[in-house]
């Protein structure tokens, strides 16, 4: 069996990292190939340890942004994986530079989550080793259909009658979602799924605002849903957009949401086409048939990131 560590600091500042995981997104590429997460601030006493395994992953980001150049000094038969865990549209906030080069020279494998993230890296890339340059490939990373599943607790028969949308921190919109979902037809309500910032103005804030929770909480919260709503004006893969699609809860989107793009296309939409989106959604609130419809076609556009599909890939980017 393949050895594979996902190696972090960043679990120094989250301990929680550390536990059992219920979380979609990085983390489950322990999951899949069944691994270990270990803390660069202890295994450095023990580097030779680090050549125990097959399969090293460090993602690239924040506090772990130069760990990769800072471990492959000391690998000998390892492939060292890096996901450049970049965001075109923040590219400059806070970005050690000459960190993020490093670790692309490094890297036995590179990826990235999503289309712009993979065409900014594979042009560094090649700016920097024009004779032989890296590639990075697209590689989302994997959903854990079956835990979500078992976590939500769904039952289908009674869903409530609520739009989910999921707030984000990066873009910090919810004038524009809340102006779209108003009045929904059918008496349905709204949700603003994982709220961080300064208390709201109430005045005509018609419906739910729901605070960061628990993931766990969260999902459940989601599962009990029937649609689902990502006003993004940043690019990203969207982990919302996969866990819509694994409870079958069909969810309108922008073009920034790489998976609003593949797991529903028919509900992906330009940014600025606000009379699209609120039509989108309308109809998932009106026509049951053509809701539940979209939420079977999710589930099966979602299979390639199931653990087994995404491992595939993963030993073939490494292959």
């Amino acid at each position: 069996m393949t050895k594979y560590l996902l190696l972090t600091e960043g679990a120094a500042y989250f301990p929680e990292l550390l536990q059992p995981f219920e979380r979609a997104g990085l983390y489950n590429w322990m999951k899949a190939f069944q691994g270990e997460v270990r803390l660069w601030g202890d295994i450095k006493k023990r580097k030779h340890e680090l050549n125990n395994y097959d399969i090293i992953h460090v993602n690239s980001y924040g506090q772990d942004m130069g760990l990769a150049a800072a471990v492959s000094e000391h690998l000998n038969g390892p492939t060292l994986v890096v996901n450049m865990d970049i965001s075109i549209n923040y590219f400059d906030k806070d970005l050690n530079f000459s960190a993020f080069i490093k670790d692309i020279l490094a890297a036995d494998a590179l990826f990235c989550v999503e289309p712009a993230q993979v065409n900014l890296v594979n042009y560094i890339a090649h700016a920097m080793q024009r004779t032989k340059p890296k590639k990075c490939v697209l590689m989302p990373h994997p959903i854990d259909i079956p835990m979500l599943i078992d976590k939500a607790w769904i039952d289908y028969d009674h869903r409530m009658d609520v739009v989910a949308f999921q707030y984000h921190k990066y873009d910090a919109h919810w004038t524009i979602p809340k102006m779209l979902l108003e009045k929904l037809p059918n008496a349905y309500l709204s949700a603003m799924l994982g709220y961080i910032g300064e208390p709201l103005p109430m005045e005509g804030l018609r419906h739910m605002v729901m605070p960061y929770m628990e993931w766990v909480h969260y999902i459940r919260f989601l599962a009990r849903c029937k649609v689902g709503f990502e006003y993004r004006t940043h690019r990203a893969a969207s982990r919302f957009i996969m866990e819509c699609a694994a409870l079958g809860i069909p969810a309108v989107s922008t073009h920034d949401s790489h998976l609003g793009r593949i797991v529903f296309p028919e509900l992906c939409l330009p940014v600025e086409d606000f009379m699209g989106i609120r039509k989108s959604i309308e109809s998932l609130c009106t026509d049951e048939e053509y809701r539940l419809h979209l939420a079977r076609e999710g589930i099966e556009r979602l299979e390639p990131y199931n653990f087994e599909n995404s491992k595939k890939r993963f030993m073939e980017m490494i292959e």
